[in-house]
């Protein structure tokens, strides 16, 4: 029996934005054939890019199982017209035909009637012909997969993508996902059957019939093809689980290998592979290591440009990984130094002891690799080093996370005077209102932040950053002297004018005539912009200061003030439009 379900478990398994649109749906009476097999129920949905799309759910003991529709964001089933075909479950799910299970209909029919059903179907969708020709999961395991048929399949699911131009080619991609499913599925059959070779053979020609067309994996910004490809690498990971056969894991190995050089070497990594390492790394044998590091040696990248070094630490991370078993120490380093694995470098060295080789490798590398390498330091125990090392290459640079470090490490150690300095410096480095706040968390340690504050707004004022002056005097709650600063800002006017409104609201409540006189500065800036949406923001300014007249008390001046506007532009027939319909 399906559990019961409420409108609040629908919302857990969307979003609060598929579920509303998907409420919509379903006061709009769109789901109709609603049916119900077993634990599952299905349906159809009125669709906007289609007349429709197809729906369905299957629940377990403890609620939803699975979902899926047919519609171009409907694969995890957590999309509107799912919403909708719960919602119609929920509140009624007696509208919902009780229907026989597909294997048990079509039992009942004669040789000759299903023949005739397949040919109805294949005149409806011809693309199902190409269905007749794909093998079957058959229950004799010994029965030989026809590959050749798999990969007429692959190569005609490819060709759903027109070559006309890049917007074609958009509208098709999800044609070639939905022509690459009954592999996939086929695939996923042999899965369940126990046959983990015939499935890899599949998810290996989908896979290879992709990464072929590397243009187009180029375009597929939205990831669909890619998606297939990153999920077949998961399936291949778990077929060779399964398989003992060095032939066929050869060939996984090969074409998983052929996956990760395509997306790290050709397309600069777009996450295609990104399971590949760990399969290479755990999932084989010393021999298997032995001819994948080969592999790996034949492609390394010679190179300085950052390309060249992004791809050489990738491969390079997998070569030390499948070769350290075999090592010593000097020649784990040797390999380290080789394919410029400075962080496990300089780990290897610390374990070891070799303090002064750590620091000397350590001075060679990036700022972002040295603040990664310092904690290795801090790790093993040299705290002093890390400091040092970072400290040394603060003074040569103006990276702040160099400083940051050494603020946190001093925070650590509970030196709050060599915090505060470097807070201090950092402020001054990148004023800031965090930073001035990052001042005054470290100041106030040791008492000493009526005494830096003063000498930093001085300062401040000195070198005439009145906006930076305005935001912190506001984050005080002192508005008056936050607006005094403002008002002497000579910056930017998109900032400027984010200011403005902030100081205006903060106002309302002590200064009302202050926060009146800068949102009629605004409003004055909006209409001199002419255009409507620029005097729709003018009224919504002004209804803010009808308010605060209102409070006041002092209707008469708003009155006056709203006469007066008026008058002031009588060209301007949209803005007087837009105050007719504001009825201010």
């Amino acid at each position: 029996m399906i559990p019961k379900l409420t409108s609040k478990d629908i919302q857990k398994w969307t979003d609060e934005k598929y579920f509303q649109r998907g409420h919509s749906y379903f006061q709009g009476d769109a789901i109709y054939e609603q049916r119900r097999l077993g634990m599952t129920i299905k349906s159809k949905c009125s669709g906007t890019q289609a007349p429709f799309y197809r729906q369905e759910v299957t629940f377990n003991e403890k609620g939803i199982q699975s979902a899926k529709c047919s519609c171009p964001v409907g694969a995890g089933g957590r999309c509107k017209h799912v919403v909708a075909l719960l919602l119609t479950w929920v509140e009624d799910s007696e509208s919902f035909q009780e229907i026989e299970n597909l294997e048990a209909t079509l039992e009942k029919r004669s040789r000759e009637e299903l023949i005739a059903l397949i040919r109805r179907l294949i005149d409806a969708n011809p693309d199902l012909e190409d269905l007749i020709n794909l093998p079957v999961v058959s229950k004799d395991k010994n029965a030989p997969l026809d590959l050749k048929a798999i990969r007429r399949q692959a190569s005609h699911a490819m060709k759903h993508v027109s070559r006309g131009g890049w917007d074609d080619e958009g509208a098709d991609l999800q044609e070639v996902v939905k022509a690459f499913q009954p592999l996939i599925a086929l695939a996923d059959d042999y899965v369940a059957r126990n046959d983990p070779a015939n499935a890899a053979s599949i998810y290996m020609i989908v896979c290879e019939e992709i990464i072929e067309d590397e243009e187009l994996l180029n375009f597929d910004e939205e990831g669909d093809l890619g998606g297939i490809v990153s999920a077949g690498v998961d399936s291949l990971g778990k077929c060779l689980s399964a398989l003992s056969d060095p032939n066929i894991r050869r060939k996984i190995f090969d074409q998983l290998f052929s996956i990760y050089k395509l997306d790290i070497l050709d397309l600069g990594g777009i996450g295609l592979a990104d399971e590949v390492p760990e399969l290479l790394i755990h999932q084989t044998s010393p021999a298997e290591k032995e001819e994948i590091a080969k592999w790996i040696e034949a492609v390394m990248l010679k190179g300085s440009e950052w390309s060249s070094k992004f791809k050489r630490d990738c491969l390079g991370q997998i070569l030390l990984e499948l070769k350290k078993a075999n090592l010593d120490d000097e020649g784990y380093l040797a390999l380290c130094r080789k394919t410029e694995q400075i962080h496990n470098l300089v780990d290897h060295l610390l374990k070891l002891n070799r303090v002064d080789e750590a620091v000397m490798e350590s001075h060679a590398t990036s700022d972002y690799d040295l603040l990664k390498l310092a904690e290795f330091f801090i790790q093993h125990k040299y705290d002093s080093h890390a400091e040092e090392l970072i400290s040394a290459r603060a003074k040569m640079g103006q990276d702040k996370r160099l400083l940051e470090w050494l603020m946190a490490h001093a925070e650590k150690k509970k030196d709050y005077n060599a915090a505060l300095s470097l807070a201090e410096q950092l402020f001054w480095q990148h004023p800031s209102l965090q930073s001035f706040e990052e001042v005054s968390k470290h100041s106030q340690k040791i008492l000493k932040w009526d005494e830096t504050r003063t000498g930093i707004l001085s300062k401040l004022e000195e070198k005439k950053e009145y906006i930076l002056l305005s935001k912190i005097y506001l984050k005080e709650e002192n508005i008056e002297s936050a607006i005094s600063a403002w008002e002497r800002s000579k910056s930017n006017h998109f900032v400027g004018e984010s200011l403005q409104l902030t100081l205006a609201q903060a106002a309302e409540k002590t200064l009302p005539h202050e926060a009146i006189r800068l949102y009629l500065q605004m409003v004055e800036s909006a209409i001199s912009r002419k255009n409507r949406p620029a005097y729709i923001e003018a009224i919504t300014l002004l209804k803010k200061v009808k308010s605060l007249y209102e409070k006041l008390g002092e209707e008469t001046a708003w009155k006056a003030l709203f006469g007066d506007l008026r008058a002031k532009y009588p060209t301007l027939r949209a803005l007087q439009e837009e105050l007719r319909k504001a009825k201010l």
